[in-house]
């Protein structure tokens, strides 16, 4: 079941990649427009994730207006986002990256144009989104393995030429 406490979702980040987890919470000290920081939309979301494991939800989410759905992503902490994406990539065959894809390719972003009146709104929203599609590539970049091979190798090297 997917849990989208706050609380919860960054435990899960500092245990699935801790490099991830530290840049998750300096992103969202710039996100003062998210609405989870209200304790009745937080709630709301937790409740929406839960909802997720009842038969059925993937599919209506899958067939949500693309609109509302990027909005919703758009309006929640990124580490809630990236946390819904990562659980329907696991959980369902890739599905978040399937959504993430299609809110980003040019039907998807000529709907946002569309239906946001500001240039900047758009440039943001759109920007937020490409971030979240590289979340794969975050996660392989800061997996504490890799990190402590380049660590280790630094190291090595500093030690190398130490003795030189």
């Amino acid at each position: 079941m997917l849990d989208l406490d706050a609380e919860v979702v960054m435990q899960h980040w500092h245990q699935a990649a801790p490099g991830l987890a530290e840049l998750l919470v300096r992103i969202e000290l710039t996100e003062d427009w998210t609405v989870d920081r209200s304790p009745v939309f937080a709630d709301k979301i937790v409740q929406f994730g839960k909802s997720l494991s009842r038969p059925g939800a993937v599919g209506a989410l899958q067939a949500a207006d693309r609109l509302q759905l990027l909005f919703f992503l758009v309006y929640i902490s990124t580490s809630k986002a990236v946390r819904l994406l990562q659980w329907l990539d696991d959980e369902h065959d890739g599905l978040g990256s399937i959504l993430l894809n299609h809110l980003l390719s040019s039907e998807g972003d000529a709907q946002i144009r569309a239906g946001i009146r500001s240039e900047q709104l758009v440039r943001t929203l759109l920007h937020r989104m490409r971030i979240l599609q590289n979340q794969p590539y975050f996660r392989s970049v800061f997996d504490p393995q890799k990190l402590n091979r380049v660590a280790q190798a630094i190291r090595q090297q500093s030690e190398e030429s130490q003795n030189a």
